[in-house]
């Protein structure tokens, strides 16, 4: 039950509108006295309307229809999350290699990274057209059709940046493995063919100095090219042209040097349309698109024309 920090509550429900949402809903209105959550926050806390957090949410009330227009244009991304319920629910079977292959973790580490590095993404079904996007991520993408890999070759061969993941492409659509060796639908894609997953207990550390725990394979390359390699010598990440195969779970890290993310980001900034949505996460004043310089915890939201 951690209380949100002074301004958290205005910062958090801008981060939520500015990639999409149309507004903010809470829950619950009143802490309840009694019962189960009466410790659970609500807008109007224990101590009353004169409170801090009152005074907050009735600000956010006022401010949220000055949104309106800006809430009305589309959230632009330049980078995808492949998100596949199937995948999921299949992943949680409890007869695979390691107990430990959470696809959920997948795709909030590939999230985590591109938020902390100011990347703006969406989230993508692999069937969608994925061609307005510079990078698509393909974490633990376990359940994968003829169809859909296919998508995936057309984007990758129409100059867009693949990033896939272990796990990815082992079965089709009906849960049925696919023989010959992994990651079964994307070999030809990614140019590797894996003979044996071997997931491990503790951490391991890669030729790069990438640290990689959970997850290791034994990969041969057939047509692409290793980036970072097992202490054993064979191959870890992997590229073929534009398709990027990465066989273990990296740190944060390693991840986002993988992407070639640069440092982390300190200002939240995404852009619906004319309206850019800035917010200060860090502890120094920040400057922002609209010639602003935002105080730590402090946000804006203004329109700036291309």
């Amino acid at each position: 039950m951690a209380a949100k920090r002074p301004g958290e509550i205005t910062r958090l429900s801008l981060s939520h509108i500015a990639r999409g949402s149309r507004g903010a809903m809470f829950f619950q209105w009143r802490a309840s006295r009694g019962g189960a959550e009466l410790w659970h926050g609500g807008m109007v806390p224990h101590s009353g309307p004169d409170s801090r957090i009152f005074r907050e949410i009735r600000d956010l009330g006022a401010l949220l229809p000055a949104l309106a227009e800006a809430c009305e244009a589309p959230v632009e991304a330049s980078a995808a999350i492949l998100w596949d319920p199937e995948s999921g629910w299949a992943l949680q079977f409890p007869g695979l290699p390691s107990t430990g292959t959470g696809y959920l973790e997948a795709v909030r580490q590939a999230h985590r990274v591109l938020y902390r590095h100011g990347v703006t993404a969406d989230f993508a079904h692999p069937s969608a057209d994925l061609s307005a996007y510079e990078l698509v991520i393909a974490p633990s993408l376990y359940l994968l059709s003829d169809d859909d890999a296919d998508n995936l070759r057309r984007y990758a061969a129409g100059g867009g940046r693949l990033v896939v993941s272990f796990l990815s492409g082992i079965a089709d659509e009906h849960a049925r493995v696919r023989t010959g060796g992994y990651p079964g639908a994307l070999r030809d894609l990614l140019g590797v063919r894996v003979e044996e997953f071997l997931p491990v207990a503790g951490p391991v550390t890669l030729d790069d100095g990438a640290t990689a725990t959970l997850w290791t394979e034994h990969v041969h390359l057939a047509g692409a090219e290793a980036l970072a390699r097992y202490p054993d010598g064979t191959p870890a990440v992997t590229r073929r042209d534009r398709a990027v195969y990465v066989s273990t779970r990296l740190d944060d890290d390693s991840y986002a040097r993988l992407l070639d993310l640069g440092p982390e980001a300190p200002i939240e900034s995404v852009r619906r349309g004319d309206w850019v949505f800035s917010v200060n996460h860090g502890d120094r004043e920040q400057a922002v698109p609209g010639n602003l310089l935002l105080p730590p915890g402090g946000y804006a939201v203004v329109r700036v024309p291309r």
